[in-house]
């Protein structure tokens, strides 16, 4: 379940308590009735009032319960797939850097093997070797 959908719903069962712990309320106090069946409906209502909010308070921890769980298994989920997103990644990474690497050493080969050639082309080697 949606957790917006679930918080709404539990303002909805609230709204619905509130209204009707307020309608009953009310209802007593304008009801003709004798004092002593008045006193008798409100302990009667009071202890509906109580029985309904206890359900409703343990209703509330049984969803705030899901919604953890179910908070705690996306975390999960996103945590991994990061993990694995970051492990390929790096593969890419480790791989570019080899292959930089393997290009680098081939012309710098490619240039030494050019300034044996020539000693005009010596200065250039000279230059390279010193970047290295």
């Amino acid at each position: 379940m949606d957790e917006k959908k679930q918080g709404s719903s539990l303002s909805t069962i609230a709204a619905f308590f509130v209204g009707g712990l307020i309608g009953s309320i009310l209802g007593l106090l304008f009801a003709p009735l004798s004092g002593k069946e008045t006193r008798a409906r409100i302990r009667e209502t009071s202890a509906d009032a109580k029985d309904r909010t206890v359900e409703t308070a343990a209703r509330t921890k049984e969803l705030t319960t899901e919604i953890s769980e179910i908070a705690k298994e996306k975390a999960a989920e996103l945590l991994n797939q990061g993990k694995e997103r970051l492990t390929e990644v790096t593969g890419n990474l480790k791989t570019a850097v080899d292959v930089s690497k393997q290009a680098f050493v081939q012309q710098r080969e490619e240039i030494r093997t050019q300034s044996v050639e020539g000693d005009e082309d010596s200065e250039d080697a000279e230059v390279v070797e010193e970047a290295v």
